[in-house]
């Protein structure tokens, strides 16, 4: 048992010495990715362990996937932090639940089993993390998809009538209501950045099509760089394109329906296992 408190008498103090080195050094840091991560409180630590031990350096295989998720759902340019404070926040509930297997163990009278479980349950949660880094870039397609056609919608009608490309986007852009909140739109509005400050608008849509990635942007994308200065022939590029789109987005709307669909059928077990227990019970009783 003596064991166990010195166990977690050690993993204690290593914890508050990290807390102490890195809390200064690395809070403007922290501050600035908060609202994108959990556990921040404890990111510095883990900052501090990632450079000491040069983590970003030495796994750049493993890293490399991760980035590129990462460079999808956050800001292209700042890549790499976004990455470093996602390996952060796997490290923090690392340690977090081995902190918790310690006290855990240590008040169930020294279950070394309490332990093990902590520290095999705290290895798997970077796998877990970066899974969930996987379903929010396939939702985020999803949602692209699921957008695109009504933005192309609204790109047909303005250019029909009479505007140019470049005018209908930041038109048509400026008019959607939350912009912030929708992935195709987040990016749309660097395209629109670079229309007003006169960049070079076919770099700026290839840009688009890179940060997309996703094959029905690519098609747009290329739609539009094709046609650009052919009028009536861009229109009816457009409305063929959009045609195609609306089937993609019913084929996506399809498959989230029946996703969602098959979520509930797990609480419905459970509700049915506990209203079988709870009607079961008394009769088995009074037999």
């Amino acid at each position: 048992m003596l064991g166990y408190y010195i166990y977690l008498a050690v993993i204690v103090v290593v914890l508050l010495i990290l807390y102490l080195v890195s809390f200064r050094r690395y809070r403007e840091f922290v501050q600035e990715y908060k609202a994108d991560f959990k556990l921040t409180a404890l990111a510095s630590m883990s900052l501090l362990l990632i450079d000491r031990l040069k983590l970003m350096h030495r796994f750049p295989n493993v890293l490399s996937d991760i980035q590129l998720k990462i460079r999808q759902l956050y800001d292209e340019r700042r890549g790499t932090e976004f990455t470093k404070m996602h390996l952060a926040e796997c490290i923090s509930m690392f340690l977090v639940i081995v902190l918790f297997s310690a006290v855990f163990g240590v008040a169930a009278d020294g279950n070394l089993g309490m332990v093990i479980f902590g520290v095999v349950f705290a290895v798997l949660i970077p796998i877990v993390l970066t899974q969930k880094l996987t379903d929010r870039v396939k939702e985020r397609q999803e949602d692209i998809i699921l957008e695109l056609p009504e933005f192309v919608n609204k790109l047909v009608l303005l250019v029909n009538a009479g505007m140019n490309v470049e005018k209908a986007i930041v038109r048509a852009v400026s008019q959607k209501k939350d912009a912030e909140k929708n992935y195709l739109y987040r990016e749309l509005k660097q395209v629109v950045a670079e229309i007003n400050n006169n960049g070079n608008f076919a770099a700026a849509i290839e840009q688009f099509n890179k940060r997309c990635r996703i094959q029905e942007v690519s098609v747009f994308a290329s739609t539009l760089l094709l046609n650009y200065n052919r009028g009536s022939e861009l229109v009816i590029a457009l409305r063929g394109l959009s045609r195609e789109l609306w089937e993609k987005r019913k084929a996506v709307a399809k498959i989230r329906g029946e996703q969602a669909s098959t979520k509930l059928v797990f609480p419905m077990v459970i509700i049915f296992i506990v209203i079988l227990v709870m009607i079961g019970y008394p009769a088995m009783a009074l037999m």
